[in-house]
């Protein structure tokens, strides 16, 4: 039986070590992307979203809305990139996490991505777009589900079906042109 997410932060507010492990590893789990970007400055960003996670949940400042894991990624990700911003103030986060000195067949093949990603969004169905245009602006599967009179589950797997059609089509393109003989 799965523990909820209220007795894991009991637990965890509790001091039990079994409970601080896994919000750990969570942590870590989210903060794994800026690893490199972050360099020395990595564990104190680890450090910094423990400490936040617990300070919110002390405060009961966890609604539900999603579930706890998301809660503490999106914790660990907002502490990663405010640690950015502090290094290298008034830079926009962009600039941030841009790498120096591309080559010119760095910008060619980024060009190159982007166009690829715009020619998928464009042949994919609208109700795709529209579903990941919603979920990148912040929208809960929750609140779409409820909108579209659809359970969170299978809106879930709506989204799931676009990725992996977008992935195949992704490829499709990716493949040079064979000439017919």
């Amino acid at each position: 039986m799965r523990e909820s997410d209220g007795q894991l932060i009991r637990r965890y507010l509790g001091g039990e070590t079994d409970a601080a492990e896994a919000v750990t590893r969570w942590i870590r789990g989210a903060a794994a992307t800026f690893r490199s970007r972050l360099g020395e400055d990595w564990e104190d960003a680890v450090q910094e979203a423990q400490l936040e996670t617990a300070r919110l949940l002390r405060a009961d400042k966890f609604r539900g809305e999603s579930g706890l894991v998301t809660y503490v990624w999106r914790i660990t990700i907002r502490r990663c990139i405010e640690l950015l911003n502090r290094r290298r103030p008034g830079v926009p986060l962009a600039e941030t996490l841009r790498t120096p000195d591309r080559s010119p067949v760095d910008l060619m093949v980024e060009a190159e991505k982007r166009r690829m990603v715009r020619s998928v969004i464009e042949n994919m169905p609208a109700d795709c777009v529209q579903l990941w245009r919603r979920v990148a602006a912040g929208d809960s599967y929750q609140t779409l589900s409820i909108e579209m009179g659809v359970s969170e589950g299978a809106l879930r797997v709506r989204a799931l079906r676009c990725r992996q059609r977008a992935i195949e089509m992704r490829d499709r393109m990716a493949q040079p042109e064979r000439k017919q003989q």
